[in-house]
C-alpha cells in the first residue's frame, strides 16, 4: 500500500488547483469552516471565488470583499452580500450583510430592490451621490424608502427629474409640491410619466398665473371685484418675489378698464387702497430681506478671519501635520486675544478640522507601518517565488497570503507596487507548479496510457479462442511484468482499476495455462493415430497419375502434417516424421518433372501474348473510337481465353504492356467525352442565363418591352447550341412555363393595373389608420399628417363605388378616433364631423334653394345673403343692368356656375359617415342632378364613386365604372 500513501491527504490540501476546485465542489454544507477557510486564504483565484459562492458566513463574505488581491473573487463576495441584503426575510441578517458593502452603486441597488424598509433606509443612509439618491426616490420598491430619499434630495433639478420620471404616485407628488418654477412645473405638466402628477402640475401653472390676465378681455364691475380682491391677497403675501409681477399685471387691467368706463368711487378707493397696501408689504419683504443679508454680511466678516484659519487648516495636505494643527491653535489664540470671539459654527468647524487633520495623522502612521509590513511580505513572496523546495514554499505561501490579507483588509489603499510585487511573485510559484505538475501530470498520463494498452493487449489475449499454449505462457509473463513497472498513475481511481485489471487476467491466463497444459498432452496422444493416416496417403501418392493432383493434395498433406506436428515425444515421433518425408520426397520428384515440361507450354503462350499485346498497343492511338473499341474488346477476350500468363517478371510484363495499350485508349476516349460535355455545359449556362432573364420579364409591367424582349429570348434560345439529353426537355419546359407566364399576365395586364391603383389609396388609408392610432404625438405635426394622408387618398387614381365607400367609413372612424384622442388639435379642423356635417347640410340648402321658389333674389337675401348677393351680381352681369329682366337661360347658366362651385367645395370636405352624411350626399346629388346638360344626363346613371356630388356638367362616362379623384 505504499504506493498510495500520497493520496491519503484531503483532495481541498492537494497541491493541484484543479483537484483542490473539485474538492470544493464535493464538500458538504456542514464544512462551513473549511470553505471558509479556502475562500480566505487558498492560493488560486478560482478555488477561492468556488469556496466564496458556497460560504455562508457574513463576515468572511465582506472580509474577502473588501480585500481580496482578485477582482473576479470580490465581485462573488459583494453579489453574494447583495442578495443576502436585498433578501430581507430575516432583517439583522440583511443588516449585517449591508455593512459588509462600501460601494454606493451596490447600496443604491439594495435600496431601490428591498422590501425591507429598515434594510432600505439604512443603505440609503450611506449613499451620498445626488444622483443615486434621485434612482431611489424614482425607483425604490417602498414607499418610506422613496420619500426618504427625496427627503435627503436639495437640488431642484434632481427634484423635477423624479417628478417627470417616477411612475410612483406618492413621490412625484411630493416632489411636485416642492417646486415652485414655472418652466419645470410645465416641462411636468407636458412630459411626465404619471397623468395624475401631470394635472396636479397644469393645475399649479394655471393658479400661479395672475387673475388680472383675463380681466382686459371683458368689463364690467364683477371684473373690478376681482382685481381689488387679488390685490388686498398680495398684502398678506409672503414671499418677495409674488408680489411684484401680480400688482403690475393688476394696474395695468385696471387701467385698461378705466379707460373704457370710469370705476364706481368706492371701488376705486378700494382698488387704491389696496395697491397701496402690496407696495408696503413690499417693502416691508424687502426690508426684511436686507435685514437679514446685513445681519449675515455682517456675522460673515466677524468670523471672516477664523474662516481663514479654518479653510487653511482644511486645505492642509502636507505630511508636516502636526505643525499645521499647531499654526492653526496659535493663530486662533491670537484671535481670542484680540476679544473678537467666534461663532458657534465657526468655533465647532475650527475643532471639525483639528480632528480631521489629527486622525489623517492617525491615519498615515497607520498605513506606513501597515506598508512597511505589506513591503516585507513582498520582499517574503519573492524569496518564496525562487525556492527551490516548491512544496515548502506552498506551506509558507499560504500563511504569508493570510497575514498579507490581514493587513490589507485594515485599510482601503494597498501600494499597486506592493501589489504587483505579490502578484507576480504568485504567478511565479504558479507558474512552476503548474510546470512541474504538467510534467508530472505528462508522465502519469503516459503511465497510464501504457497500462491501459498493455490491459488492453492482453485482454484481447485472453479473449482470443483456441490460444496457443505458448501464446498464453508470453501473456502471463507480460501482465506480471506490467503490474511490477506500473509506476505514478494520475489517481487513485485509476490506480485502482489498472490493478484490479491485471489481477483478472492474470487469474484468466492461469486458469487457461492449466486448461492447455491438459490439452496439449492428450493432443499429442491423439495425433499420433493423425500421423500415421497422413504417412499412409502421402505413399498412396505413388499411385496417383494425375501429376496435377497429385502436386495439389501433397501440398494439403503437408499443410495437414503441420496441423498434427505436436505428435508423441522420442523416438516413436522420428520415426513418423522419417516415413512421412520420404513419401513426400518421392511425390515431389515426380511433381517437378510434371511442371518442367509444363514450361515449354507456358513458352508457346507467352509468344501469343507478346503479338496481342504489340496490336493492342497500335491501336491505342485510334481516334475511330467505336471501331477500335471494338477490336479492343475482341483482343481481350482472345486474351482471357488463353488464361493466366506464367508467372515471373516475362508474364507480368506482357500483363501490364497489355493493359496500359488498353486504358491509353479508353482514357482518351473518356477525355474527348469530358471535353464534348464541357460543351454542353457551356450550352447549357447559355439556357439557364435566358431562363433567367424570361423569368425576370415574366414579372414586368412595362408590356412592349417585355413583348420585345420576350421574342428576342426566343430567338436567342434558337440560336443556342445543344444540352445533354436528359437537360434538354426540362430546359425548355422552363423556359417556356416563363414566356407563357408573361403572355398570360400580359392578357391579364389591365386589372393588374386596378389592382395597383387600389393598392396605391389603400396604403394611403392605412397611413391615416396608424396616425390614429400612435401615441405621443400632438399639435399641429399630427394635423398636417392627417391632411397629408387624406389629400393623398383623394387625390390617388379612380375606383370603383362600391369600393371607394368602405375606405370612406374608415376615414371617418380614424378622424373619429384623432378627434377623441387631440381634441383642441382636430376640433373645429377638416377632420372634425360636426364641422363637416354643417358645411354638407350648408351646401345642399344653397343648391336645393337654386330650383325653389326661393331661388328669386329677394327670397335668396332672407335665406342667404352671401350667395343671393352672388347670384344678383351675376344676373346683372348677365343683362347689363341691375334692375333689368334676366331671361331664364342667363339663370340657368348662373345656378350651374353655382353647383359648379358647390361641387368643388363639396370635394374638399372632410370624411364624414353615417346614415345622415350618406342621406346628404344623396340629396346634394339629387339637387345638383337638375342643373346640369339634359344631354349628360345618360352618363350618370352609373355609379361615380367617391365624387360627393354628381358628374360635373360636360363629364364623359367611361368604362368600367371607376370612382372620381375626390
Amino acid at each position: 500500500m505504499a504506493l498510495f500513501d500520497r493520496f491519503r491527504q484531503p483532495k481541498w490540501k492537494h497541491a493541484d488547483p484543479a483537484i483542490r476546485l473539485e474538492a470544493v465542489n464535493e464538500l458538504g454544507d456542514d464544512a462551513q469552516e473549511v470553505l471558509c477557510s479556502l475562500a480566505r486564504e487558498d492560493a488560486d483565484p478560482g478555488v477561492r471565488r468556488r469556496a466564496v459562492a458556497r460560504v455562508e458566513d457574513i463576515g468572511t463574505l465582506a472580509s474577502v470583499a473588501r480585500s481580496d488581491m482578485d477582482e473576479g473573487v470580490r465581485a462573488e463576495a459583494r453579489k453574494l452580500l447583495m442578495d443576502l441584503a436585498t433578501d430581507g426575510s430575516d432583517e439583522s441578517e440583511a443588516l449585517e450583510a449591508l455593512a459588509g458593502l462600501d460601494d454606493e452603486r451596490d447600496l443604491a441597488v439594495i435600496a431601490r430592490t428591498t422590501d425591507a424598509e429598515a434594510v432600505g433606509l439604512a443603505a440609503l443612509r450611506r449613499v451620498s451621490a445626488p444622483r443615486l439618491i434621485g434612482s431611489v426616490a424614482g425607483r425604490a420598491a417602498g414607499g418610506g424608502i422613496r420619500l426618504a430619499a427625496l427627503a435627503l434630495m436639495t437640488d431642484p433639478a434632481e427634484r423635477l427629474l423624479v417628478a417627470l420620471n417616477s411612475e410612483h404616485k406618492d413621490v412625484a407628488l411630493s416632489a411636485l409640491e416642492s417646486l415652485t418654477d414655472a418652466d419645470a412645473l410645465e416641462q411636468i405638466a407636458n412630459r411626465a410619466k404619471n397623468k395624475l402628477v401631470s394635472r396636479r402640475a397644469r393645475t399649479r401653472l394655471r393658479d400661479q398665473q395672475p387673475a388680472a390676465v383675463d380681466a382686459p378681455a371683458h368689463t364690467g364691475e364683477l371684473n373690478r371685484d376681482r382685481l381689488c380682491d387679488m390685490v388686498e391677497g398680495l398684502g398678506h403675501e409672503p414671499r418677495v418675489d409674488a408680489i411684484q409681477a401680480p400688482l403690475d399685471a393688476a394696474v395695468e387691467a385696471w387701467q385698461q378698464l378705466a379707460a373704457l368706463d370710469e370705476a364706481p368711487s368706492l371701488l376705486q378707493t378700494r382698488f387704491d387702497a389696496a395697491a397701496a397696501a402690496a407696495r408696503a408689504r413690499l417693502e416691508q419683504l424687502r426690508a426684511d430681506v436686507a435685514a437679514v443679508q446685513a445681519e449675515a454680511e455682517a456675522r460673515a466678516a466677524k468670523d471672516a478671519r477664523r474662516a481663514d484659519v479654518c479653510q487653511q487648516l482644511e486645505d492642509y495636505a502636507g505630511d508636516d501635520i502636526e505643525d499645521a494643527v499647531t499654526a492653526a491653535q496659535t493663530a486662533w489664540g491670537e484671535l481670542d486675544a484680540e476679544h473678537e470671539p467666534g461663532s458657534d459654527a465657526v468655533n465647532q468647524r475650527f475643532l471639525a478640522s483639528i480632528a480631521r487633520q489629527r486622525a489623517r495623522l492617525a491615519a498615515r502612521l497607520a498605513d506606513a507601518e501597515r506598508h512597511t509590513q505589506l513591503a516585507s511580505l513582498a520582499g517574503e513572496a519573492e524569496l518564496l517565488a525562487g525556492m527551490d523546495d516548491l512544496p515548502h514554499a506552498h506551506k509558507r505561501w499560504a500563511d504569508l497570503l493570510r497575514r498579507w490579507t490581514s493587513l490589507a483588509q485594515d485599510g482601503s489603499n494597498v501600494d499597486p507596487v506592493l501589489v504587483s510585487r505579490v502578484k507576480a511573485a504568485e504567478s511565479a510559484i504558479a507558474s512552476r507548479t503548474a510546470a512541474i505538475r504538467e510534467q508530472e501530470g505528462a508522465a502519469r498520463g503516459e503511465n497510464l496510457a501504457r497500462a491501459l494498452a498493455s490491459c488492453d493487449r492482453l485482454e484481447a489475449i485472453t479473449a482470443r479462442e483456441n490460444l496457443p499454449l505458448k501464446d498464453a505462457e508470453q501473456a502471463l509473463r507480460d501482465a506480471r511484468s506490467t503490474a511490477e513497472q506500473l509506476g505514478a498513475l494520475p489517481s487513485r481511481d485509476d490506480q485502482g482499476a489498472i490493478v484490479d485489471r491485471l489481477k483478472k487476467v492474470q487469474a484468466r491466463l492461469m486458469d487457461v495455462i492449466r486448461d492447455l497444459r491438459s490439452a496439449d498432452d492428450w493432443k499429442r496422444w491423439a495425433n499420433a493415430t493423425v500421423q500415421q493416416e497422413l504417412c499412409e496417403k502421402i505413399e498412396a501418392l505413388a499411385q496417383i497419375e494425375a501429376l496435377p493432383d497429385v502436386a495439389k493434395r501433397l501440398k494439403d498433406l503437408r499443410q495437414d502434417w503441420k496441423q498434427a506436428s505436436a505428435g508423441p515425444r522420442g523416438a516413436e515421433g522420428d520415426a513418423l516424421w522419417q516415413r512421412f518425408k520420404a513419401g513426400a520426397d518421392t511425390a515431389q520428384t515426380r511433381v517437378d518433372a510434371f511442371y518442367a515440361q509444363r514450361s515449354v507450354e507456358d513458352a508457346a503462350v507467352l509468344q501469343e501474348k507478346a503479338q496481342l499485346a504489340e496490336q493492342a498497343e497500335a491501336l491505342a492511338e485510334s481516334t475511330d473510337w467505336l471501331k477500335t473499341a471494338d477490336a479492343l474488346k475482341a483482343l481481350q477476350q482472345r486474351w482471357n481465353a488463353l488464361g493466366h500468363a506464367p508467372r515471373g517478371e516475362q508474364g507480368k510484363a506482357l500483363n501490364n504492356r497489355f493493359r496500359a495499350a488498353c486504358d491509353r485508349f479508353f482514357t482518351r476516349r473518356k477525355d474527348d467525352l469530358t471535353q464534348r460535355k464541357d460543351v454542353w455545359s457551356a450550352n447549357q449556362a447559355v439556357k439557364e442565363d435566358l431562363i433567367a432573364q424570361a423569368e425576370v420579364i415574366a414579372e414586368t409591367t412595362d408590356w412592349n418591352a417585355g413583348v420585345e424582349t420576350i421574342k428576342a429570348l426566343q430567338a436567342a434560345w434558337k440560336a443556342s447550341g445543344p444540352v445533354k439529353r436528359q437537360k434538354s426537355e426540362q430546359l425548355w419546359q422552363k423556359f417556356r412555363a416563363a414566356c407563357d407566364r408573361f403572355f398570360e399576365r400580359y392578357k391579364h395586364r389591365h386589372e393588374a393595373e386596378f389592382d395597383t391603383r387600389r393598392a396605391t389609396r389603400e396604403q394611403a388609408l392605412i397611413d391615416f389608420e396608424a396616425l390614429a392610432a400612435e401615441e405621443g404625438t400632438e399639435g399641429p405635426p399630427v394635423l398636417a399628417r392627417a391632411e397629408a394622408a387624406w389629400h393623398t387618398w383623394r387625390n390617388g387614381p379612380p375606383l370603383p363605388r362600391d369600393i371607394v365607400r368602405p375606405m370612406q367609413d374608415r376615414f371617418a372612424t380614424a378622424s373619429q378616433a384623432l378627434l377623441e384622442r387631440y381634441p383642441e388639435t382636430f376640433r373645429r379642423s377638416a377632420f372634425d364631423p360636426e364641422v363637416t356635417r354643417t358645411r354638407m347640410t350648408e351646401l345642399v340648402t344653397q343648391v336645393e334653394q337654386l330650383g325653389s321658389p326661393l331661388s328669386s333674389p329677394q327670397a335668396s337675401v332672407q335665406v342667404a345673403p352671401a350667395a343671393a348677393l352672388a347670384t344678383m351680381l351675376k344676373e346683372a352681369l348677365a343683362s347689363n343692368t341691375i334692375g333689368g329682366r334676366v331671361d331664364d337661360q342667363t339663370k340657368r347658366r348662373a345656378a350651374q356656375e353655382t353647383v359648379r362651385v358647390a361641387r368643388a367645395a363639396w370635394s374638399r370636405l372632410g370624411p364624414a359617415s353615417g346614415d345622415d352624411a350618406a342621406d346628404l350626399e344623396r340629396r346634394f346629388a339629387a339637387a345638383c342632378r337638375k342643373f346640369d346638360d339634359p344631354r349628360d344626363q345618360h352618363g350618370d346613371r352609373g355609379d361615380r364613386g367617391d365624387r360627393r356630388g354628381p358628374r360635373p356638367q360636360g363629364a364623359r362616362a367611361r368604362a368600367p365604372r371607376q370612382d372620381q379623384r375626390a
